[in-house]
């Protein structure tokens, strides 16, 4: 189905259409009018089909024929919408502003648009997180710890990147480890150390440690004083357990201790 100019079903009642070698047989065609709800639909099909045939046109005549018929659809339109003197104002105040296309400029190159900034969901409890070798869910938030996963470790949100409704990506998730604990190992590592050292003495043996008893009791009073994030730099990013002193001191401690 497509729009045919007004008086096409009078003339094909006629019989005035006559044949074409191009086209197919036109004795039994079946026309209708439009309904309301539609008429604007097949115009604008009829729009981009007029349109099309205007760009394909091969000469001078036929782009003049099928500009007029472009011509003829655009007029329907506006009569259709109703577009009438505050309207053909507006059209000459943009042409007033911007002008037509009479001279022929081209724009031949433009910078990309900036891309549209991106909104940031919000971490949510529940929010599952998956890491390179764990999956896990968000069990809740403090200010000054961050983020708290169901392993029971803590994680900076802005190590949280979005990949779909409800989920996030992380590096790699931490291992809960539980700052009681680990001081209270501390505690044992540094006391056995130092039974060592004597046993060592009494048998007239002296052991040099880079990491003394005495160290590794003072880490564990700083992580009963002074610190405040274990785990992790003042944002509260979580580090290696390499690069954290008090397990450091404490994976060091007790592979001295496992030495016979």
């Amino acid at each position: 189905m497509k729009l045919v100019r007004d008086k096409i079903p009078q003339l094909h009642a006629q019989g005035g259409l006559g044949s074409h070698p191009d086209r197919p047989d036109r004795s039994h065609q079946v026309f209708r009018r439009a309904k309301p709800e539609e008429y604007l639909l097949f115009l604008l099909a009829k729009l981009a089909e007029e349109t099309g045939e205007v760009v394909s046109a091969m000469t001078r005549g036929q782009r003049l024929e099928e500009l007029g018929d472009l011509r003829d659809v655009i007029g329907a339109i506006e009569k259709f919408e109703d577009m009438g003197l505050m309207d053909t104002e507006k059209r000459a105040a943009k042409h007033d502003m911007y002008g037509g296309f009479a001279e022929g400029w081209v724009l031949e190159w433009s910078p990309a648009p900036a891309p549209a900034p991106v909104e940031r969901p919000e971490p949510k409890v529940g929010d599952h997180v998956y890491g390179r070798t764990i999956q896990t869910t968000i069990a809740g938030f403090d200010e000054d710890r961050g983020t708290r996963l169901n392993t029971g470790a803590w994680i900076c949100a802005s190590k949280l990147d979005p990949i779909g409704p409800n989920a996030w990506k992380v590096g790699d998730i931490p291992v809960d480890r539980d700052d009681t604990a680990i001081k209270g190992r501390l505690d044992e590592a540094a006391d056995r150390l130092r039974d060592k050292a004597v046993a060592a003495e009494a048998k007239g043996q002296t052991i040099v440690w880079a990491l003394s008893p005495d160290d590794v009791k003072r880490v564990a009073q700083w992580m009963r004083t002074e610190a405040r994030c274990l785990y992790g730099d003042e944002d509260h990013t979580p580090c290696r357990p390499e690069d954290c002193t008090a397990l450091a001191a404490l994976e060091f401690a007790e592979a001295i201790l496992k030495e016979k």
